[in-house]
């Protein structure tokens, strides 16, 4: 058999072949019958047609596959040393490691912890709770090499993986919020406004000072309605019940008050403070209420019987702010000693205290400094959605996640002594400090989007600018501030800025507003576009550089009038901030980005002067580049800078832009305050012109004579000499005014007479044109008359021209 298949011969050989073989071959394999042998034949005669028709070489079997080799061989070693590998590989990493001295595991930035021990100091830990030891003992507030960050014994060390640069933060992109602005100012109180708080149906808040008044104010009118007196010191906080008809104050008198706002009068005191209440909290779902004060301790209070509930002691100074919410931890209070502390309701005990507003952190180069500060934490606040807060120090704004504490970011950036926080369910945190400033933050990502100083009430002296509390209404779209002026301000978004506002000290672009040059329709559809509310948001001078560099087409609205391009939004954004000439003259003037070129183009169409605007563009007819414009229909289209320039010059609207009007360059030409333009062809031109004129004289040589006929001389020529010599008088004619300097009488006379001359001339020409016209028509009769003697007097020369042997004259 396999003699046979080795060299494939005629099915009777093979049949020989096979009887040959013995009845009992080796193996115990019996001889194959008739059937078998008929089938033997088949498959032989099909596998040498089958090599015949496909195979080059007879004798060498096809190469095999790369690919295939190349799995087989990787299988095979997965399978038959997979372990072996795996073992290698980690001997290798493990000796690098070693060679490199890096930690064993992945170091965990952001999980250490900085506890205070009983002697005050400080103690750093690892993220589980084990102190970190530094070499040479207890070295609380030394200068340490590096921070210990990861886990396990080599964490401890100064390894080369703590000296390598850690990845660059990312910063979220803050989302966008509407502008804020004061809308409304409250006068009443005749000291301090202390507190002020929103009432669950949206209709009135109420406000606490310190003249010892509780006023309640309509919150649509801003009218007083009611006053609430009992406090017999500064009212330090008001809160209203959502689930009962009460209202809750506390004040530097060490009272706390339950008023029954039916009855407009006092039914619970609630007695226990050693010192002034600071602040006080009505728990969302319990009747309970919470209350701190400068003694250092927060109250628990059951709200029916005035009993005292649990008494929070830990704080080592004043409580200044408390908040309650309805899962764990459900009581948060923050204190002059730099500390949060979250507290168990039920069993009264502190979870966690956080310490991150005293801790310290000064890092020169690779060195970073550990040191202690004291500074009070005077604001709390809850976010509505979020299972997160955040509260307020001198030094920052920090952000915090529920139910453990854990530490989420900064805000740095409100340098006073803030003394409220809010926030919204959009996300608008705004901090209140005790110089009248007020940020508005991104909670997401942190962004200070608007900054605010507030103006004290004529008559007051600027430290009364402070701002002591803020709330929102239960829409979250107005803010009520209780300041020390002793007025409360009312703020709301703005919602004709949207974020479109012009600079104030923006210049009025064609007497008026720059934003106005783009139509009111077209504004709006930018206004409300993605791009515009994404991308546009809080851009500078600066920023639009970066921006403009991003582009990759130009055009105005697409998508069935729509949808305005980014190259619209930008110019628009341009139109609002106005940057500085030379700002724009760089964007023209460079050459690498093209498209910043096209809108530093546009907008120095819209905004310059029509001298300028020549000055500048002109030149870019010299830019030969490509650029992708997008159509009304959302279709590209291949323009040329110097076509783009053209539009700007000639067309009243592209871009779906009414372009300013812009003066006739023959006009600024006249009056000498543009020179005459030159093209960078002119000199092809004349060559051109130059060897036009030659090869004519050569034809004119060589042609044959022709009868010429005498004709009457044009007077288009003298015509415009005559114009240029009158340009020429009246420039001349104003040269001798500047330098003359002549009164005024003489000059409005003098002028009275050009008028007169140049009105005179004007006529002298019209009848001159109506003469050469009629004297035209004349001629053309005359030559009609006279093409039968023109024809008759060609015959006879040319009779005899042919007696005298000369050529015949040509028509």
């Amino acid at each position: 058999m396999a003699t046979t298949v080795g060299n494939p011969v005629g099915g009777e050989e093979s049949t020989s072949t096979v009887d040959r073989l013995p009845d009992e071959a080796e193996g115990g394999i019996s001889q194959p019958d008739a059937n078998q042998k008929a089938l033997l034949n088949v498959v032989f005669r099909s596998l040498k047609r089958t090599h015949d028709l496909f195979a080059s070489d007879y004798a060498k079997f096809p190469d095999p596959d790369d690919n295939s080799m190349n799995v087989i061989k990787s299988v095979k070693k997965k399978c038959e040393y997979g372990q072996v590998i795996k073992a290698v590989e980690e001997s290798k990493r493990r000796k690098e490691q070693e060679m490199m001295a890096l930690p064993s595991t992945q170091p965990s930035f952001g999980k250490g912890t900085v506890l205070s021990a009983s002697s005050g100091q400080l103690a750093i830990t690892d993220g589980t709770g084990k102190l970190v030891q530094q070499q040479g003992g207890n070295q609380s507030g030394k200068l340490l090499p590096v921070l210990p960050v990861g886990q396990g014994p080599k964490a401890e060390e100064n390894t080369t993986r703590a000296l390598l640069p850690s990845k660059a933060p990312m910063m979220i992109k803050p989302k966008w919020h509407a502008p804020w602005k004061l809308y409304r100012v409250i006068s009443g109180h005749t000291g301090w406004v202390r507190a002020v708080d929103v009432e669950p149906n949206n209709e009135w808040f109420a406000s606490g000072g310190a003249d010892r008044i509780i006023k309640i104010w309509d919150l649509a009118k801003g009218t007083l309605r009611l006053s609430l007196t009992g406090h017999i010191s500064a009212v330090r906080a008001v809160k209203i019940s959502n689930r009962h008809p009460f209202l809750f104050s506390g004040g530097e008198d060490k009272q706390v008050k339950c008023w029954d706002l039916e009855y407009n009068k006092v039914i619970r005191h609630y007695h226990g403070h050693l010192s002034a209440v600071q602040a006080l909290s009505v728990h969302p779902t319990l009747d309970v209420l919470v209350t701190c004060s400068r003694d250092s301790t927060a109250r628990v209070w059951d709200m029916r019987t005035k009993a005292q509930v649990h008494c929070f002691a830990g704080h080592t100074s004043t409580v200044a702010d408390v908040i309650t919410q309805s899962p764990d931890p459900q009581v948060i209070t923050a204190s002059h000693d730099s500390t949060i502390r979250l507290w168990d309701l039920s069993t009264g005990r502190s979870i966690t205290t956080l310490t991150h507003h005293k801790v310290g952190l000064l890092q020169f180069g690779w060195i970073i400094v550990v040191f202690e500060l004291q500074k009070s934490v005077r604001a709390l606040a809850l976010h509505p959605r979020l299972f997160m807060f955040a509260s307020a120090s001198p030094d920052n704004i920090k952000q915090w996640k529920c139910p453990n504490g854990e530490f989420m970011q900064n805000l740095p950036g409100h340098n006073a002594i803030v003394n409220s926080l809010v926030c919204n369910e959009d996300g608008v945190l705004v901090s209140g400090g005790d110089n009248g400033s007020m940020c508005f933050w991104d909670w997401r990502s942190g962004f200070c989007f608007q900054r605010i100083q507030a103006k004290a009430q004529p008559g007051s002296i600027d430290s009364e600018a402070g701002i002591y509390a803020m709330c929102y209404d239960k829409t979250g779209l107005r803010l009520i501030t209780a300041e020390a002026d002793k007025t409360i301000k009312m703020y709301k978004e703005d919602d004709e800025a949207m974020a479109n506002r012009t600079t104030k000290d923006a210049r009025t672009v064609k007497g008026t507003n720059p934003q106005f040059l783009v139509e009111k329709i077209i504004r709006q559809r930018i206004y409300d576009s993605i791009f515009w509310k994404e991308e546009c948001f809080a851009l500078t001078a600066e920023l639009v550089v970066d921006k403009a560099a991003d582009l990759r087409f130009i055009g105005g609205i697409y998508a069935g009038n729509v949808k305005p391009t980014p190259f619209l939004c930008l110019a628009l954004k341009m139109l609002q901030i106005q940057p500085e000439k030379e700002i724009i003259l760089e964007f023209i003037q460079q050459e690498e980005f093209k498209y910043v070129r096209a809108l530093g183009a546009m907008y120095l169409r819209l905004t310059f002067s029509s001298v300028e605007i020549y000055k500048y563009l002109e030149p870019l007819y010299n830019d030969y580049r490509k650029l992708r414009y997008m159509n009304t229909m959302g279709r590209f289209e291949l323009v040329h800078m110097d076509e783009f320039i053209d539009h700007l010059l000639r067309d009243e609207r592209y871009c779906d832009i009414q372009l300013p009007r812009l003066q006739k360059r023959e006009a600024l030409e006249e009056v000498d305050e543009l020179q005459p333009y030159k093209s960078i062809l002119d000199d092809d031109l004349d060559a051109m012109s130059a060897s036009s004129d030659s090869d004519d004289d050569k034809d004119k040589k060589k042609e044959r004579p022709r009868l010429t006929k005498r004709r009457s001389r044009s007077r288009s020529k003298e015509r415009e000499h005559r114009k240029e010599r009158e340009r020429e008088r009246e420039r001349s004619r104003r040269e001798r005014e500047r330098a003359e300097g002549g009164g005024g009488r003489d000059k409005d006379k003098e002028r009275d007479r050009d008028r007169e001359s140049r009105r005179d001339d004007r006529d002298k020409e019209r009848h001159r044109d109506k003469e050469d016209r009629s004297r035209s028509d004349k001629d053309k009769k005359k030559s009609a008359n006279s093409n039968d003697d023109e024809e008759r007097e060609i015959a006879e020369a040319n009779a005899l021209r042919a007696k005298l042997g000369l050529a015949p004259l040509q028509r």
